[in-house]
């Protein structure tokens, strides 16, 4: 656990190559399909918090793999090991396993059954414990949360989440960068 959190490809090689492994013709496809099949959840989720569809579909497909991979590890032996040994993160680890054994009782789920990514990230949208005890919502309207299952509530709390980050609707997503001399 502490190593893959040390070498995370998106944090030890440029951006551009990380997005070139991460981004396939096949995963963009798989995303056309996700989206045609779930653009009624998206564009509402897109009129409430308005992040465009495409954007939540994408972070989708980014995230899990379109719900394909959620991760294999103990959720709470990862966050445990990486709140009590990797100092570089500790803090932040030790907030998320506090979040996740808060989150774990009100849902009733026992903590050892919940499976994820090796940094503790869960369900469809990958949240991390504090962000699904933040921002999501039941965007199903089943009267419950369920990242894990329920891809309105994920499509809907991956909304919510820009939104209360600071997604403003219509504004550039991206800027060129420019170098001053």
């Amino acid at each position: 656990v502490i190593e893959l959190d040390r070498h995370q490809p998106e944090f030890v090689r440029p951006i551009w190559e990380y997005l070139d492994s991460a981004v396939s013709a096949q995963r963009v496809n798989q995303g056309r399909d996700k989206l045609a099949e779930h653009r009624r959840t998206a564009e509402a989720m897109a009129q409430r918090y308005g992040v465009p569809a495409e954007i939540l579909v994408a972070i989708w497909g980014i995230e899990s793999n379109y719900g394909g991979n959620f991760g294999n590890f103990s959720t709470l032996e990862a966050l445990a090991t990486l709140a009590f040994h990797y100092p570089p993160r500790a803090d932040f680890f030790r907030t998320e396993l506090e979040q996740f054994l808060i989150m774990a009782r009100e849902n009733g789920m026992p903590p050892l059954s919940i499976r994820g990514s090796f940094a503790g990230a869960i369900g469809i949208p990958q949240f991390m414990p504090g962000s699904q005890r933040r921002y999501a919502v039941d965007f199903d309207g089943d009267q419950r949360i369920d990242l894990g299952n329920s891809v309105d509530d994920a499509i809907g709390s991956v909304g919510r989440f820009l939104e209360q980050h600071g997604w403003i609707a219509g504004q550039p997503i991206a800027v060129p960068a420019m170098t001053s001399n």
